[in-house]
């Protein structure tokens, strides 16, 4: 599956798409793509196995997707990120 596809999926699961398109739409791209790569850095931190005794194996699930998506950002250019974004804009 494409790249962009993948994390389109992805960041629809972590509920960042449309606030990212809303940032996006209200203060540009800059913006948008700062709130797309610094929510995954907190999400990764917030779903460290370590810090959530007693879910672990949920834990390091979530945290295998979120090390995943951090490699599709990586791995995408900001124009496409940005090409991403608007196409669910009116």
């Amino acid at each position: 599956m494409e790249k962009l596809v993948l994390l389109e999926r992805d960041l629809i699961f972590l509920g960042l798409l449309d606030k990212a398109r809303e940032i996006y739409r209200d203060l540009g791209p800059n913006g948008a793509l700062s709130y797309i790569k610094s929510s995954h850095r907190l999400l990764s931190k917030v779903y460290h196995p370590d810090l959530n005794p007693g879910n672990e194996q949920k834990a390091q699930d979530l945290q295998q997707r979120l090390n995943h998506i951090g490699e599709l950002i990586g791995s995408i250019t900001d124009d496409a990120l940005i090409a991403l974004l608007k196409k669910g804009l009116p």
